[in-house]
């Protein structure tokens, strides 16, 4: 007996880590069963990748020169398709969240919360502008806030991201670079609110190019 695969073993010197850019056609925001608020893409718009060609091909040029991303210089295998080195083409200039309800003493209604809510997410950017070497030791380093919240399949694979777990209050645009595609990452509150636990919230994400994304969700505390 003979068993034959159509899979085929190919090899190619990638001159950047990420290999996939993914253009979101819209974000959104989904409040999971743990209360936790989860910051995701919409459809999928457009792939810019290292075998795009024509128009594309230079977008993803200039995505690999915006990031530094030029020399990795790597020959890697891959059967279908590369299985490492994707990211969102999304580049978040801030995040700012406020509540239409008083929050607690310190939060009147309209008032920023960027200090009491935390974006946890990861992104390889720490990895390639160190001239992809530093990693991360997600196995005895990884921060209690990911637990639940990401299900890592290539841990090995992993060690070139590094956890993103900052106040909105204090990110930085370069914290909010090569974001996952799909998964931007997720806020969490870090205090519940005094009196009423039902809070409609507004969620405006300020963009890179100068424009803005505003979302309204309503969230019931525990």
């Amino acid at each position: 007996m003979q068993i034959q695969s159509c899979n085929k073993v190919q090899y190619h010197i990638f001159q950047s880590y990420i290999n996939t850019y993914k253009k979101p056609e819209d974000i959104d925001f989904n409040v999971k069963k743990s209360g936790i608020i989860e910051f995701r893409s919409g459809l999928i718009k457009k792939n810019y990748s290292w075998i795009s060609e024509g128009n594309d091909k230079i977008v993803y040029d200039s995505l690999c020169h915006a990031h530094n991303d030029i020399s990795y210089n790597k020959k890697r295998d891959y059967i279908a398709y590369p299985h490492w080195g994707e990211a969102s083409t999304l580049c978040i200039n801030g995040i700012n969240i406020i509540s239409n309800t008083d929050f607690d003493q310190n939060h009147p209604a309209g008032a920023s919360l960027n200090n009491i809510v935390r974006l946890v997410s990861y992104s390889p950017k720490k990895f390639i502008d160190s001239g992809y070497i530093d990693t991360f030791d997600w196995k005895y380093d990884s921060p209690g806030s990911f637990e639940g919240l990401y299900d890592f399949v290539n841990i090995e694979e992993m060690k070139n991201f590094h956890p993103i777990d900052k106040q909105l209050s204090e990110l930085y645009v370069d914290d909010m670079k090569m974001l996952p595609p799909y998964v931007f990452g997720y806020l969490v509150f870090d205090s519940n609110p005094a009196d009423s636990k039902e809070h409609e919230l507004t969620i405006t994400i300020s963009l890179c190019d100068g424009s803005n994304i505003e979302k309204t969700l309503v969230k019931v505390f525990d």
